[in-house]
């Protein structure tokens, strides 16, 4: 109301796809989260299920969410080389790539999330 107007931030198109990219590999990091705890539970429950029908379906659920996690961490590898590829000489609003976790580590961090979210219950 007073004084100067406030000038508005100005994105270049590499800002948009350096916040694209980090919201993806944020995304993949809570999806391997939600398919650890998913393996965690089906492994509990197949151990406690004589052999038979049940348990196959259990450990097929395992299965289909290793899968499933190996297709995230492939995905999250190319948005992690496309994030390391960005030029920070066109960047306006962010100044430059902040080291990101590897593929492997966010598995691991998941992983113990997962653990932590499912043991606590």
């Amino acid at each position: 109301m007073f004084g100067k107007k406030k000038e508005a931030e100005v994105w270049s198109a590499e800002d948009y796809r350096m916040k694209e990219l980090l919201q993806n590999l944020c995304e993949h990091r809570c999806i391997m989260q939600t398919y650890c705890r998913k393996i965690i539970i089906c492994k509990g429950c197949a151990e406690m299920l004589p052999d038979g029908v049940d348990k196959n379906q259990e450990l097929q659920e395992i299965e289909t969410c290793q899968k499933r996690i190996l297709n995230l961490l492939a995905a999250y590898d190319e948005d992690l080389r496309q994030y390391k590829q960005i030029d920070s000489s066109l960047l306006r609003y962010y100044t430059g790539p902040v080291k990101q976790l590897t593929s492997h580590e966010a598995l691991h961090i998941s992983w113990k999330m997962a653990y932590r979210e499912v043991v606590s219950k």
